[in-house]
């Protein structure tokens, strides 16, 4: 595995891709944390995250991030990590992981998402 370590969840991506810059993309995030060249599809590069073999959709690898079963949406799937009720919107599911209020993009998302070495993260 890359120096990284293994991610349990796409908050810990989120959070590790602040040290890099400006992400446009969840896929270039992601990518970008593993160092393991470009990656086409978010299904692709959370399947290199996680080894687990192919995964031929989000639902199903976030699902085996969680080992909760079959999720049939995102937001499902998000929500579930966070047990935080619908959620119906990306943007909305990644602003209730960060708790740093709105979250209009995603590249907003991972540049204001809280920090796992800091202590107040709470």
């Amino acid at each position: 595995m890359q120096t990284v370590g293994l991610i349990h969840t796409l908050e810990q991506c989120l959070n590790r891709m602040q040290t890099v810059g400006l992400i446009h993309t969840l896929e270039q995030c992601l990518n970008r944390m593993q160092t393991v060249g470009l990656i086409h599809t978010l299904e692709q590069c959370l399947n290199r995250m996680q080894t687990v073999g192919l995964i031929h959709t989000l639902e199903q690898c976030l699902n085996r991030m969680q080992t909760v079963g079959l999720i049939h949406t995102l937001e499902q799937c998000l929500n579930r990590m966070q047990t935080v009720g619908l959620i119906h919107t990306l943007e909305q599911c990644l602003n209730r992981m960060q708790t740093v209020g709105l979250i209009h993009t995603l590249v907003n998302s991972v540049l204001t998402g809280c920090r796992p070495w800091a202590s107040s993260t709470h």
